[in-house]
């Protein structure tokens, strides 16, 4: 071999001086118009991520009358979720689509619990980019149940409490469901499913399928803290168990800024049956 190992025959600019003028003209001349080509497409595809992206239109949306983002997808059935991948983004546009072309359809800002309204030719919003986290909506008409604590690892999650999130609908109900296991993924003899559903102010809990006879031990997580979005006033709650028992000692704290009602530590586990009543608004 007349070359070096340590060099590859395909790029003959990496040759070192004393090598670069055996190797022909015409090749250099080729991996310079490749370099240049490289070099275009990295342009291109940099323009491509800035305008289309983050909120200019372009041929062949699937809305041909709204701006569109090329980076959003839905985890799961209820949240959309936009990454950012330009470098400096400043602001971003989120398309919020709706069950029906013509209808209607309410998101909740995952963050910051503001409320959007999504309506046939404007389903996009325009938000701020922020450092810390990507852009995230909730669909109206959701129960999401969230733990909230940073742990050094998952198996250290597997008895922590929850938070559920009431993000209701233009008609004010929502729900969702919960599935606990052993974790594992084996043990097909010990799992719960669990229902939520709000409904004309009533948030409850309903044992909506077991597997096996055992209990899985994330059963007896507690319910740290339940926040309904969507809340212009305080409300006070009633929190009863499945028995009909009234738990004393619960109260609201209402944002009016975010418009969320928190309901902080309703003494019940998240795999109990329980209700929650919301009261008369407080003006």
């Amino acid at each position: 071999d007349d070359y070096p190992n340590d060099y590859h025959d395909d790029y003959p600019n990496d040759y070192p001086d004393e090598y670069r003028d055996d190797y022909p003209d015409h090749h250099r001349d080729d991996y310079s118009r490749d370099a240049r080509y490289d070099a275009d497409q990295d342009r291109a595809a940099t323009d491509y991520n800035t305008e289309y992206y983050h909120g200019e239109a372009k041929e062949d949306d699937q809305d041909e009358t709204q701006l569109q983002t090329g980076e959003q997808f839905m985890l799961g059935p209820h949240l959309l979720v936009q990454i950012i991948t330009g470098i400096a983004v400043t602001q971003t546009n989120i398309y919020l689509p709706a069950a029906a072309n013509e209808g209607s359809a309410v998101w909740y800002d995952l963050h910051t619990a503001k409320r959007h309204t999504s309506v046939a030719g404007e389903r996009v919003v325009s938000i701020p980019v922020h450092q810390d986290y990507v852009p995230a909506f909730l669909r109206g008409g959701a129960v999401l149940p969230k733990r909230e604590r940073p742990r050094r690892s998952s198996r250290a999650t597997h008895t922590d409490p929850f938070t559920l999130v009431v993000a209701p609908d233009a008609a004010g109900s929502a729900s969702g469901k919960l599935f606990l296991d052993m974790y594992d993924g084996f043990d097909t003899e010990a799992s719960i499913t669990m229902r939520f559903t709000f409904e004309s102010g009533v948030l409850r809990s309903i044992i909506a399928s077991r597997g096996g006879t055992k209990m899985p031990s994330a059963a007896t997580s507690q319910v740290e803290r339940i926040r309904l979005l969507g809340q212009p006033h305080q409300r006070n709650v009633t929190v009863r168990r499945s028995s009909g028992e009234v738990i004393v000692g619960v109260q609201a704290l209402h944002d009016i800024e975010t418009a969320t009602l928190t309901v902080r530590q309703p003494k019940v586990r998240v795999a109990d049956e329980w209700s929650i009543e919301l009261g008369p608004t407080h003006m």
